[in-house]
């Protein structure tokens, strides 16, 4: 391969359509210019591997940002996206820029990107909503549509449900918040307790005006969800229990352990690793990028006492049906809770269904959210 031809493919990779426009008007003044751009430009410095396209996309973004070149900044940030950089890691550049370029060039980039978002589904960086102890951050989707509330995994955060919002947009008022502890909600970790989150998610609702919902939790937001739909059973309309881990206290007991004796950073990989499949987590995507920050931040402390809850969850034992349907999904690729056992979770609560996710890991919701759209909207 030629660098012509490793420029030409790298430009077609990061810039499409738009780089080979260019390179074509500025190939009718200079060619000698066109071919440095394609030769050097693409072929050499955007082709070597020291930084990875997405890390040039940001850096340049940042750069033309912070320096006010307005029509070069909304091309690589078209090609930040065509790379695999997220509209919310952009949205969150701007709010970092203005720390160091001041809020007239953070508006700028601001109005670029919502140019991007006009045309997809959106929901920026969430808002912020202040409950009795805390804040926490929502993403909504806003709308008349009935409301579904969801509830995020031990160490996740609101947004590890934001593709599967998109998907359901329209269909529901998709609501996704941080947990006390997670994400935005700072909060002692003594705190922490299935009791405690079932009170913060009363709180919610009722500070959002929503009497009555449909309910989904994932992991840690399935057993909370639960316990929500034993304590107040008249504010649900359905319960959907995603993946929701059965009493073991040794098995949580022992992370919680090892988080402590061993350090976070440690556990980073084996959880992303029970979390998404090999291939997923290969191509290290946005939803992986943030899973992994969201590990990264969350206090230590926090981390263990959420396993330590679980880890206090009373054995399963029969449940009396709910006044209001009741299904139990698995991800077929689980490996952190496996349809088998979910199956049998399942059979402790009277009335439920049971379903299984077609390819999906425990992080059903964002690497897997149209297949599971499919089953919270049937």
């Amino acid at each position: 391969m030629t660098k012509e031809e490793r420029g030409r493919r790298e430009l077609a990779r990061i810039s499409g359509e738009t780089g080979e426009g260019i390179s074509r008007r500025l190939g009718r003044f200079s060619p000698d210019m066109a071919n440095l751009l394609v030769e050097h430009g693409y072929g050499t410095v955007y082709a070597a591997p020291e930084l990875s396209r997405q890390f040039r996309e940001v850096a340049t973004v940042a750069l033309l940002a912070a320096g006010g070149f307005i029509s070069e900044l909304k091309i690589h940030i078209e090609a930040a996206l065509r790379v695999g950089i997220d509209l919310t890691e952009l949205a969150a550049l701007a709010e970092h820029l203005s720390l160091y370029a001041g809020l007239p060039r953070m508006i700028e980039m601001a109005d670029i990107l919502a140019e991007f978002a006009d045309s997809r589904d959106f929901p920026l960086l969430g808002r912020k909503l202040a409950l009795s102890d805390h804040e926490t951050r929502i993403l909504d989707t806003g709308g008349e549509a009935p409301p579904l509330i969801l509830l995020h995994p031990v160490g996740s955060s609101r947004w590890a449900f934001r593709p599967l919002l998109s998907r359901l947009a329209g269909q529901v008022r998709g609501i996704a918040y941080d947990l006390r502890g997670h994400g935005s909600a700072l909060a002692p970790s003594r705190t922490l307790s299935i009791d405690r989150w079932v009170e913060d998610l009363r709180e919610l609702a009722e500070a959002l005006s929503i009497p009555r919902f449909h309910l989904a939790g994932l992991s840690l937001g399935g057993r909370i969800a639960l316990a929500f739909a034993e304590r107040y059973p008249e504010r649900l309309e359905s319960l959907r229990l995603l993946s929701p881990p059965p009493s073991d206290p040794e098995r949580f007991l022992a992370r919680a352990r090892a988080i402590r004796e061993s350090g976070p950073e440690s556990q980073i990989g084996p959880t992303l690793g029970r979390w998404f499949t090999p291939a997923f987590l290969g191509a290290n995507p946005w939803e992986v990028r943030i899973c992994r920050e969201d590990l990264r931040v969350i206090d230590p402390e926090v981390w263990a006492t959420s396993f330590e809850a679980l880890a206090a969850l009373p054995p399963e034992e029969r449940r009396q049906s709910f006044p209001f349907s009741v299904t139990v999904l698995g991800g077929e690729c689980d490996m952190s809770v496996s349809p088998e056992i979910l199956r049998t979770f399942a059979n402790y609560l009277e009335g439920a269904s049971f379903g299984v996710v077609p390819g999906a890991p425990h992080q059903m919701a964002l690497e897997s959210p149209d297949a599971l759209a499919l089953h919270l909207l049937s």
